[in-house]
């Protein structure tokens, strides 16, 4: 089953906090959280991230292993795409399932952009 919940974090708080929010209001049996932000964080908080969380052994709940996607909304402004960007969305949820990023050579990674556009994770 699939709960839709409600977080709300000061403005002065990061999109660490929105998730460790959204993460101690998930249900016992969730597996992992999706965070979409309805609203712009500072300048200086990432766009988009993912984590598998903790190694899962006997309770594998999103509380325990920590793992969730969050979205920030300037990657939903209409003037970011002529759309929702579902590869921010594709990419963040890879992270979840523990794939790292492929493809960035070394000049890549100084300027912080991809290799590839056709790697989901590049």
């Amino acid at each position: 089953m699939h709960s839709l919940q409600s977080v709300s974090i000061l403005t002065t708080e990061t999109s660490e906090q929105c998730v460790e929010r959204a993460l101690a209001a998930s249900s016992p049996d969730a597996e992992g959280v999706l965070v979409v932000a309805d609203a712009q964080h500072d300048v200086d908080q990432e766009g988009g991230r993912g984590t598998p969380g903790t190694e899962c052994v006997a309770e594998c709940s999103a509380k325990v292993t920590g793992r969730a996607v969050y979205l920030g909304a300037a990657d939903f402004m209409g003037d970011r795409e002529a759309g929702v960007p579902l590869d921010l969305v594709e990419h963040e949820l890879g992270h979840a399932l523990d794939w790292p990023h492929s493809g960035m050579s070394i000049g890549s990674l100084e300027s912080g952009s991809y290799d590839s556009s056709y790697d989901l994770m590049s």
